[in-house]
């Protein structure tokens, strides 16, 4: 019980870590001052926070009923945070998702401490090179498919010709509703740069 306490805090640690990496790079991504490093950094909290919530979830089945507070906190915890891996790699990686993380969870807890170590095996960039994200993460947060999100992506490239283009070069994908879409991504914009949405 001890154990799987301490473990508990330790991913309470990691997750406000993941919290402010997460939130630097929103607002990075919006200023377009990315580097590799800030993105690994993203990469390297949240598969801590894997790694570290496997071990703990074989020991909830020993634990009972006792355990059961902690599994509460636990799933508070480690909710969402798979989600963001897959999307920060949706965004940065070179490799699809599906090898990136298949990577990332081969690497052991010390390789993890290794930013330029992930850099290579993620993004094959070094950490001071800056970057672009292709803008899925952003895309999510709009009333749009993913089938249109994939769409725009593989049409501007990245996040900031989707932030510098006007709403007539949306239309062939977004027909009627590409004013729409158009403010809401000048709207998303100026709310991540006020701290007031995390994607």
């Amino acid at each position: 019980l001890r154990n799987t306490s301490s473990t508990i805090n330790i991913l309470e640690k990691q997750r406000e870590n993941l919290e402010k990496s997460k939130n630097n790079l929103n607002l990075l991504e919006m200023s377009e001052l990315v580097s590799v490093s800030d993105v690994c950094k993203v990469i390297q909290r949240a598969e801590m926070i894997l790694k570290t919530s496997e071990s703990v979830r074989r020991n909830f089945t020993e634990l009972g009923r006792e355990g059961n507070v902690m599994n509460m906190r636990f799933r508070e915890l480690v909710r969402g945070v798979e989600k963001t891996l897959e999307g920060i790699l949706r965004d940065y990686a070179v490799l699809t998702l599906k090898k990136s993380k298949k990577i990332l969870t081969n690497i052991t807890f010390e390789g993890l401490l290794d930013l330029e170590f992930i850099a290579r095996l993620t993004l094959e960039k070094n950490l001071e090179e800056s970057v672009s994200p292709r803008g899925y993460r952003f895309l999510s947060h709009l009333t749009i498919s993913k089938k249109e999100i994939s769409q725009i992506v593989n049409r501007f490239e990245n996040i900031k010709n989707i932030l510098d283009s006007d709403s007539l070069k949306f239309e062939d994908i977004l027909k009627n509703r590409s004013n729409i879409i158009s403010e809401e991504i000048v709207n998303l914009r100026e709310q991540i740069l006020n701290g007031k949405i995390v994607c």
